[in-house]
């Protein structure tokens, strides 16, 4: 481990002042190396297109002339240090050139909520390492939406992802990203991609039933565009009428099937102890169903079955969405846990 100092600030470029002229790497990892010291050196070397500074304690990337000092990076290594605000990664945001950044290991909490009118720099960018955040939202992962050169992506071990397996981790970010093609060091596969987005829909419209559509995309910013494109649900428009009327509004009204869902103490009797009623996605899948069914009714383990008047009908094959299982309009739904 060495521990490097340099006396002077960043000077500005001049054929006197470089050094190093044809130097286009510098690796300075775990040399507690202070991030202005590192700007000084950097801002001598013309030719410096990768930057590496892992493991050096960083807390913050301020600094006199950033962009003087690394306008010509193109890749800049900061894993491992204690960068925990946002603010000091927009910073780099001015640097034109920045193609790839790695910020794994540090302690980011968020990422700023950006928008078309608010949009977040980093016009280069097409790689960015976060795995080993704190990062504690979905929202954290459609802020990344808005970065238009961004290719690939690593937000494993993140904080909003505990409790979630590889598998549904994976889809969730997918799902947000469209423009994304590698996920943490894997490829997106046009399969992977569709099965993300139609369970992300699916989703999306079994909570939101009723809900204005307005509303559904201030929380899900991609609902637009997987409306658009698996053309899952029709738009009505509900015109108001009468005084007190707020006007016409949109809402889902989805090929939904409305049904009754109790919860009985036994198929003999099928006295409820509990009942739903509830409207349910025709294309929803039975295991989706079932995650929802025991959340609803606190319940683990259920088994889940028609209600058909010589015998209640269980419906199997986790896979088979509700109207490939015969589950109708109007159905009783009956739960056994």
């Amino acid at each position: 481990r060495n521990e490097i100092s340099w006396a002077a600030s960043a000077p500005e470029l001049s054929s006197a002042g470089a050094i190093f002229q044809n130097l286009t790497a510098l690796v300075l990892n775990n040399c507690c190396a202070e991030w202005v010291t590192v700007a000084g050196i950097a801002g001598r070397m013309p030719s410096l297109k990768e930057l590496h500074l892992a493991g050096n304690r960083i807390v913050s990337l301020g600094c006199d002339n950033l962009e003087l000092s690394l306008g010509k990076i193109e890749v800049l290594h900061l894993e491992d240090n204690r960068i925990a605000d946002w603010a000091e990664v927009k910073r780099l945001s001015a640097l034109t050139c920045l193609k790839k950044l790695n910020m794994s290991g540090n302690l980011l909490t968020d990422v700023d909520k950006y928008s078309e009118a608010h949009r977040p720099g980093f016009v280069a960018l097409e790689t960015l390492f976060l795995s080993g955040n704190v990062l504690q939202s979905w929202e954290d992962i459609d802020a990344f939406d808005h970065f238009e050169s961004l290719k690939e992506i690593r937000v494993s071990s993140c904080k909003f992802l505990e409790g979630l397996d590889m598998i549904a981790s994976r889809l969730g970010v997918i799902a947000r990203l469209p423009r994304v093609s590698r996920l943490n060091g894997s490829v997106i596969t046009p399969k992977e991609r569709v099965d993300a987005e139609i369970g992300y829909l699916t989703e999306i419209l079994t909570e939101s039933v009723g809900k204005e559509i307005k509303d559904i995309e201030a929380t899900h910013p991609q609902f637009k565009r997987l409306l658009a494109s698996y053309r899952n649900i029709n738009k009505n428009t509900v015109k108001g009428g009468g005084a007190g009327s707020s006007g016409d509004r949109t809402t889902i009204a989805k090929t939904l099937l409305a049904v009754e869902i109790s919860l009985v103490t036994s198929l003999d009797t099928k006295e409820a102890v509990t009942t739903i009623k509830k409207k349910l996605p025709s294309n929803l899948m039975l295991n989706k169903f079932k995650v929802l069914v025991q959340r609803l009714f606190k319940v683990s383990g259920a088994s889940i079955y028609i209600d058909r008047e010589d015998a209640p009908e269980e419906l199997l094959h986790a896979e088979d969405t509700l109207q490939q299982l015969g589950v109708e309009e109007g159905q009783r739904l009956l739960v056994v846990a």
